[in-house]
């Protein structure tokens, strides 16, 4: 018969009335390993006829003020997620829903597998789907849940980035739906009215030079589809809206790092740019992601200003810190902001898939990061202005616990 941990404590069994305790309050274990050694340390005090070790004055909080003592508390001091895989999600941990008015925290993509028992539920019965990816040359299981987990996913945020219209266009120059219509429909069928997402634009639509299938061969090529007004509005922009409407806050254009020697001068840039937006419908929502640092210059920034464009602040391998990139920018540039913790500095996306997949815990901490994103989101409540915090499981290890801690030090920063 196994005791209790009334025994193990007191050393009576569970329902009889406790005689003295064996335990001293300032022996109380942390857990059951320590408990049973404590236990043995009790014991033979008692046959030795040793007296308990004085105890110190002991502060008892209130059962309603424990979830508040742990909230306010970082994650990797306390962590119940490491304690052992749970079925059912607290209702207490992730809880990014009602941070501020105005604050926003977003995962870039949803349905990682490796979030069960922290955003999902593993007692939902989520049939898991399995992929291959090859990443350096090994291959990687990829697990993903079905779409209809968006359900649970707001049930702890209020926005979402999908990645994957990144990829193709939603449809075909035919007009008919491409692979990448289906999924953002059955997105929008499970997607709460007030959820507020964050699109990316197709690749073919923001990348100068990307690769390109000339026979069997693949080479790296100017992009014919670059900045074209039509393909973007007809074949993604529209029927994007069509799908989701009101609840697209963000139509990001990642525009991908260009080596010195193939990338246009700056004032290029921003006449390509110009261009461009001359000719798409105007719309609150637009974020540029400029990744090649040498074209943020002041006239960019002039120009995002005059077009109420969001400048999106990336957290990425080739970019500087993201408190340089405030400077750079001079603070917002659009009605909304976006912050994006996509990778760690100086390190490739290759690189952190490995290291981090199946992305189910944080394995590397950036606190600078942590500290950044505060302090941006910090200058939105100052300024007036929404802003949305995505985060990448490539940028730690798990989305999930790089939000708490961006949660955490704006909590600080608003004590301060």
């Amino acid at each position: 018969m196994c005791c209790g941990r009334n025994e193990l404590v007191t050393g009576c069994w569970e329902g009889e009335a406790p005689a003295e305790p064996l335990l001293s309050a300032n022996e109380r274990p942390h857990d059951d390993k320590q408990l049973v050694q404590l236990r043995g340390t009790a014991r033979n005090r008692v046959a030795r006829q040793e007296p308990r070790p004085p105890e110190t004055p002991q502060i008892t909080y209130s059962p309603l003020l424990i979830p508040l003592i742990l909230s306010a508390l970082p994650t990797y001091l306390y962590d119940p997620a490491r304690r052992g895989r749970i079925t059912s999600v607290s209702s207490n941990r992730y809880q990014f829903r009602n941070v501020a008015e105005g604050v926003h925290f977003a995962t870039a993509s949803d349905r990682y597998a490796g979030w069960l028992g922290q955003i999902y539920s593993e007692d939902k019965g989520y049939k898991i789907t399995r992929t291959q990816k090859i990443i350096k040359g090994t291959s990687i299981a990829e697990e993903k849940l079905p779409v209809r987990s968006v359900v649970e996913y707001f049930e702890h945020y209020t926005a979402i980035e999908l990645d994957f219209t990144f990829y193709a266009f939603l449809l075909d120059g035919d007009g008919n739906p491409t692979r990448n219509h289906a999924p953002l429909v059955e997105y929008a069928k499970w997607l709460p009215a007030d959820a507020k997402v964050i699109l990316k634009v197709p690749e073919a639509i923001t990348a100068s030079r990307r690769w390109m299938t000339d026979g069997k061969k693949r080479n790296m090529a100017d992009n014919p589809d670059y900045l074209d007004p039509v393909r973007f509005t007809d074949r993604f922009y529209r029927p994007a809206i069509e799908v989701l409407g009101d609840r697209i806050i963000a139509f990001i254009f990642e525009k991908g790092y260009q080596r010195k020697d193939s990338c246009r001068p700056p004032e290029d840039n921003i006449t390509h740019l110009r261009a461009f937006f001359e000719r798409i419908p105007r719309d609150w929502r637009y974020h540029i992601e400029e990744r090649t640092d040498r074209l943020k210059t002041p006239d960019y920034f002039a120009f995002l200003h005059e077009w109420s464009i969001g400048n999106v602040f990336s957290h990425w391998t080739w970019l500087p810190d993201l408190r340089t990139q405030w400077d750079q920018a001079g603070g917002f540039t659009g009605a909304w902001s976006i912050t994006r913790l996509l990778t760690p500095l100086r390190v490739a996306y290759e690189e952190t898939y490995a290291r981090y997949h199946p992305f189910a815990e944080l394995k590397d901490e950036f606190p600078q990061m942590y500290r950044d994103a505060a302090f941006i989101i910090d200058q939105g409540l100052k300024a007036g202005v929404p802003t949305v915090t995505v985060a990448n499981n490539r940028a730690g290890g798990n989305a999930n616990e790089i939000n708490q801690r961006v949660l955490n030090e704006l909590r600080l920063l608003e004590q301060s």
